[in-house]
C-alpha cells in the first residue's frame, strides 16, 4: 500500500501539472467494466466444439445477471450521460442489450453505442484440442502471462491490444461530453485492460481472481484530479465492495529478483526450476 502522503504528493503536482489539467477537461467522472453474463459455455464446455467462441448466446441466467445489471447501473449513473463501448461477441453484445433494457430507448441517441473489436476475449486457439489441458499445465510452467496458445494469444498479447484500446480512449476523451463511459466486455480483457489504464505490474495482474458474470468494477475520479482509482466493485446479489479487486489466494509465488546489492547470494533459473518441480 503507498503511504497516504506519498499520494497526497502525487496528486497536488497533477493538480499544479499543466498537462493533467488539460486531461481533465473531458475525462469520464466514472469508467465502469462489466463482464458479460452467464454464457452457454458457462455451463457447457462441450459447446465450443460445435460453436464458435464468439457466436455463443446468453443462458437464461445470463439474460437475468444483464437485466439485474441494467437496474445496477441505473442506480450509479442515474440519468446522467453515458457511452457504452461492447465487444463484438453475441454474449457481450446481449449482455448490453439486457442492460440497455433498464433505460427508454426512445432517450438513446446515435453514438451512444460503440462496439470495439480490441475488447474481444483472449483467443485460445483450438481450445477444444485434446491437448488443452496439457497446454494448461505448460502455461504454468511456463509463465501464464507470456504463454501463447497455440493458433492463440497470450496475455501479453492481449496487453498489447488493450494498450491500443486505453490509447484511443485518452484520444476520445479530449472532445468527450459523456460524465460516464461503461464498457461490457470479458473476464480476462477487462483485467488486461485494468492493469494497462492503471499501470499494474505484470505480477499484481497474475494475482487477480476472475470476474464473476455481470460484475461491476467502477472506476472514479474526482472532480478536479483526471486520476482513476477503483472506487468498488459489485457483484449481482452482493453489495457493493469498496476493497477493489479481490486477490488470488493460491497464485504462484513470485519470483526472486537481485535487488541489486552486491552481498546478495547469486540467484540461479535453474535452482528455482529444481524447487518448484519439487
Amino acid at each position: 500500500t503507498v503511504p497516504r502522503n506519498i499520494l497526497a504528493a502525487s496528486r497536488d503536482r497533477r493538480r499544479t501539472s499543466t498537462f493533467w489539467q488539460t486531461q481533465q477537461q473531458g475525462r469520464p467522472m466514472r469508467v465502469i467494466f462489466i463482464r458479460h453474463g452467464e454464457s452457454e459455455a458457462n455451463v457447457n464446455r462441450q459447446l465450443t466444439q460445435v460453436v464458435p467462441d464468439h457466436a455463443l448466446h446468453l443462458t437464461a441466467e445470463g439474460r437475468r445477471q444483464a437485466l439485474d445489471a441494467g437496474e445496477r447501473l441505473r442506480c450509479i449513473i442515474n440519468d446522467e450521460s453515458v457511452k457504452f463501448i461492447v465487444s463484438p461477441y453475441v454474449r457481450t453484445k446481449e449482455t448490453l442489450n439486457g442492460i440497455l433494457h433498464a433505460w427508454d430507448q426512445s432517450d438513446w441517441q446515435h453514438g451512444w453505442v460503440l462496439e470495439d473489436v480490441r475488447i474481444r476475449e483472449q483467443e485460445y486457439g483450438n481450445y477444444d484440442s485434446p491437448e488443452i489441458k496439457k497446454l494448461h499445465l505448460l502455461k504454468q510452467d511456463f509463465g501464464p502471462f507470456y504463454f501463447r496458445f497455440p493458433e492463440g494469444e497470450s496475455i501479453a498479447d492481449c496487453y498489447d491490444r488493450a494498450s491500443l484500446f486505453v490509447e484511443s480512449l485518452y484520444r476520445n476523451w479530449n472532445d468527450n461530453r459523456a460524465k460516464n463511459h461503461v464498457i461490457v466486455g470479458h473476464g480476462m480483457m477487462i483485467l488486461v485492460t485494468l492493469s494497462r489504464l492503471l499501470r499494474m505490474p505484470v505480477d499484481e495482474l497474475l494475482d487477480l481472481d476472475p470476474l464473476t458474470n455481470c460484475e461491476f468494477i467502477v472506476l472514479e475520479r474526482p472532480i478536479d484530479d483526471a486520476k482513476f482509482n477503483i472506487a468498488y466493485t459489485w457483484c449481482k446479489g452482493k453489495q457493493k465492495d469498496p476493497k477493489g479487486l479481490r486477490r488470488n489466494a493460491n497464485a504462484p509465488p513470485k519470483m526472486v529478483i537481485w535487488s541489486g546489492d552486491p552481498q546478495e547470494a547469486l540467484l540461479t533459473s535453474q535452482g528455482e526450476a529444481n524447487e518448484s518441480s519439487s
